[in-house]
């Protein structure tokens, strides 16, 4: 037990710490691949110039009514 008392505690040193944080942050960011996404993978109906007219329940509709002054109105 006397010789753990002279020998004392063990230190880590942390000098060097920033040092390879600096490093690997480094690493990564230079072999970082970042895939460019070019939207989404959406299919269209095709154009058709007919209007089709559906019957819809007065429940479902929401009327707006706007004034020249941008004032909404239910």
């Amino acid at each position: 037990m006397s010789m753990l008392r002279k020998l004392g505690s063990a230190v880590v040193s942390t000098s060097s710490m920033a040092d390879i944080a600096f490093l690997l942050l480094t690493f990564f960011l230079i072999t970082t691949v970042i895939k460019n996404d070019k939207g989404l993978t959406l299919m269209l109906p095709p154009w058709n110039n007919n209007v089709t007219t559906e019957s819809v329940h007065q429940r479902n509709v929401f009327t707006i009514q706007v004034n020249s002054e941008n004032q909404f109105f239910d």
